[in-house]
């Protein structure tokens, strides 16, 4: 949707650095380069669902 981090942390009620671990972890379980391969694997996966 295009959110900034700052968005997606207070829509969470959690803290940008808890997100940034978050994200950080997600990639690495992906094998994903950035947040964007990441989703795409995600998407290819069937791991998430537009």
């Amino acid at each position: 949707m295009g959110y900034s981090r700052a968005q997606v942390a207070n829509s969470l009620a959690i803290s940008e650095h808890t997100l940034r671990v978050y994200i950080e972890s997600a990639r690495f379980k992906l094998g994903a380069l950035n947040t964007t391969h990441a989703v795409a694997r995600a998407l290819s996966r069937g791991l998430i669902v537009v």
